[in-house]
């Protein structure tokens, strides 16, 4: 199969687009083939789970061969980190407790990246939220991060449904308070950089930018010189208060106006009870080494909360008036032009 653009919403050739008719978790005959070839190509693959290889086959538009180009580059990597290879039997091949460990040793903990089991936007794609602030270069090493990031991926891939990993992954990312404190220009921080965005299958269809200052404003619009166009295409510069036109309300953060009361803390936990529940494995992990953390319901706001949310609203309802005035002044000024030409004009008819 030779890879080649397809004008579809989600990149994927029109024999594989899902209708109404079909499940969320339907896999085209064509694809069931595929993964076979896929399976043979690379035999330390031939226990993956189904929906992980699917993400493979989608991230190379079902070109088998660069599917398995793409497949052996990232077993080298789990190779190289001392991660075991995921199975149906255990899915997600990186201990629980492995990364709570991680995570306790971050500056910020996990306020830099927002999500939970199943979130998506309005097109059904994977949905995160990173908060740029409170990236601190160095706080992990390059193994760490990648261990995290294989973490990530997997549990997405566990728990969503085909039609998501389909669709491709959108992220909001807000960039409030964000400054060059934040950047990593080390060589170790573009390794990085470079490397969680190259060796996962991950999708990435929509960049939702919120509080976009002049630095990421300027530097969207040398991207634009930079990339190409359908890259680029996909980063929306919006604000908070537009987010619930592209996401439902649940799946807002309730500082960002919405219904979803955070609570990162239960994730792992929750995880962990749904692995237990369809009777899957742990990877490296004796399920009492994992650091219990109670699961609590995500419906209790605290006053930070409340006060962060009313914050946040209320300046973007600021930039929106402002906005609003400077399009006005604009539209103002083009008539007044308008006008004085066709004065001029007539003028110089008589």
């Amino acid at each position: 199969m030779d890879h080649e653009e397809y004008d579809t919403w989600n990149g994927l050739a029109p024999e594989f687009q899902l209708t109404e008719d079909h499940d969320r978790d339907h896999v085209f005959p064509k694809e069931i083939e595929l993964l076979k070839e896929l399976r043979e190509k690379v035999p330390r693959a031939k226990d993956f789970p189904q929906k992980s290889l699917l993400a493979f086959l989608f991230a190379r538009k079902h070109d088998v061969s660069r599917s398995a180009e793409f497949l052996n580059v990232h077993i080298a990597a789990l190779d190289s980190l001392g991660i075991q290879l995921p199975t149906e039997e255990t899915p997600i091949p990186v201990s629980f407790a492995t990364i709570q460990k991680i995570n306790a040793q971050k500056p910020n903990g996990s306020k830099e990246l927002l999500f939970r089991t199943g979130l998506t936007d309005k097109m059904g794609r994977m949905l995160a939220y990173q908060r740029f602030q409170y990236v601190i270069p160095g706080s992990l090493s390059y193994d760490q991060t990648l261990t995290v990031m294989t973490f990530w991926w997997y549990s997405n891939f566990y728990v969503y449904p085909i039609a998501s990993i389909r669709a491709g992954l959108a992220f909001v990312m807000d960039f409030h308070g964000t400054g060059f404190k934040n950047l990593d220009y080390s060589a170790e921080g573009q390794r990085i950089q470079k490397d969680t965005m190259s060796l996962f299958p991950g999708r990435i269809r929509a960049f939702y930018m919120i509080n976009c200052n002049w630095v990421v404003t300027l530097m969207i619009k040398m991207g634009r010189l930079l990339y190409k166009k359908k890259i680029m295409d996909r980063i929306v510069q919006t604000d908070v208060l537009s987010l619930p036109e592209r996401i439902d309300r649940d799946s807002i953060p309730y500082i960002y106006g919405g219904d979803w009361k955070v609570n990162m803390d239960s994730w792992i936990p929750s995880m962990r009870k749904m692995l237990l529940a369809e009777k899957k494995q742990f990877l490296g992990d004796d399920e009492m080494e994992v650091i219990e953390v109670e699961e609590t319901e995500e419906d209790e706001v605290t006053k930070k909360q409340e006060k962060k949310r009313k914050k946040i609203l209320k300046s973007q309802s600021k930039m929106l008036q402002k906005n609003q005035k400077k399009e006005l002044k604009e539209k103002v000024k083009e008539k007044v032009k308008e006008k004085g030409k066709d004065k001029a004009g007539k003028g110089t008819q008589e």
